[in-house]
């Protein structure tokens, strides 16, 4: 593998299972072409029933890094909203962390009732679909590249 992928690119390599993780956060993603593009925006992304907002951590990360490490990015930013945050914590959290970044990738497991500055601070909402056969498909192929080149 390629000394010149960043850690998060490599992580959602490392299975065919986060490989297809992050091609279904992907799509949701290319559905606002400027945020896809690279452009400032905070993007809202709603996890399907039965999977987890950590699920999409590493994938969301290697979106918005890329090759460079998170220190070098200090304004971009990933938040994880599980079911059990309660609603205090979760917009505390944003208000201190989150709000000021250029670049912002939201992951919830709460469909309704988000406090109200992460909806008014997201540009975009997107669900993101479940897994399915062709990103099974696609997991399969870098994954047989990889082990060839190691």
């Amino acid at each position: 593998m390629s000394k010149s992928q960043g850690k998060f690119q490599r992580r959602v390599r490392s299975t065919p299972r986060e490989y297809a993780l992050y091609c279904s956060l992907r799509r949701a993603l290319k559905q606002h072409r400027a945020f896809f593009a690279g452009h400032d925006g905070a993007a809202l992304l709603l996890v399907p029933e039965g999977y987890d907002a950590s699920d999409y951590l590493n994938g969301a990360k290697a979106e918005l890094f890329g090759s460079q490490p998170e220190s070098h990015q200090p304004d971009v930013a990933v938040m994880t909203i599980e079911d059990s945050d309660k609603h205090e914590r979760i917009a505390s959290y944003f208000m201190s962390e989150c709000r000021d970044m250029r670049r912002l990738i939201v992951i919830s497991e709460i469909r309704e009732n988000l406090p109200a500055p992460v909806i008014l601070a997201a540009d975009y909402v997107s669900e993101i679909e479940p897994i399915n056969e062709r990103d099974l498909q696609a997991a399969d192929l870098p994954l047989r590249i990889s082990s060839k080149i190691d």
